[in-house]
């Protein structure tokens, strides 16, 4: 059972460009549909479930219940690179989606994603949240592992589930600085874009 923020990613890309991490909204439509369609196709194929044709991706975007479901994500420069998404199943329960293109694995970005999705389910109530994927997708299966949950195989296809605690002071706290800090560097960016200055600040908004 997942008992407090698991701790952040060590690893992120050696890249010159900037990271930053947000909640996706409706206007992040197009860029949500532009990281699915930039899958590998044993990525792709890894996030719907055994799917490999990809002409439902934009009916999928544009179905999306931005209000409903939790989607976090990780831009390198620009570009959306790693999606998780949250999208409540019932009761107090949600279901679980991951994607991170193929270029930017390995670096920490799947675990940060989902450490972050984890703390705003836990902050609105959730208490069970399920991963789906695939028996053969052993970066999905150790992520499940690392956040303690728990996986039932069942033919080709695995089920992971994390338990997850009240939300406490500690979760509380921590997801209203990482709010406070996105919202007060985009106000000193505006600020100061509005003046003609640079801003000098890293690029590290919060979900």
């Amino acid at each position: 059972m997942t008992d407090s923020v698991p701790d952040r990613a060590q690893r992120l890309p050696s890249t010159t460009a900037s990271i930053s991490w947000r909640r996706l909204g409706s206007a992040d439509a197009r860029q949500y549909r532009a990281h699915l369609l930039r899958l590998a196709p044993d990525d792709f194929s890894d996030r719907f479930m055994g799917a490999r044709c990809r002409h439902f991706v934009s009916t999928h975007a544009r179905s999306l219940d931005w209000n409903r479901v939790i989607v976090v994500g990780c831009w390198v420069g620009r570009s959306l690179r790693g999606v998780a998404e949250l999208h409540p199943i019932g009761g107090r329960r949600g279901e679980l989606a991951l994607s991170v293109e193929q270029r930017f694995q390995r670096r920490g970005i799947g675990s940060e994603l989902l450490r972050r999705v984890l703390l705003l389910a836990r902050n609105r109530g959730a208490v069970e949240l399920e991963l789906r994927c695939l028996v053969t997708n052993q970066r999905i299966r150790r992520l499940i592992g690392r956040f303690q949950g728990q996986i039932r195989d069942d033919f080709q296809e695995s089920s992971g589930t994390i338990h997850v605690l009240p939300p406490n002071a500690a979760t509380l706290i921590t997801e209203l600085a990482e709010s406070a800090d996105r919202l007060g560097r985009s106000l000193i960016r505006l600020w100061l874009g509005s003046t003609g200055r640079g801003t000098g600040l890293p690029d590290r908004r919060a979900s």
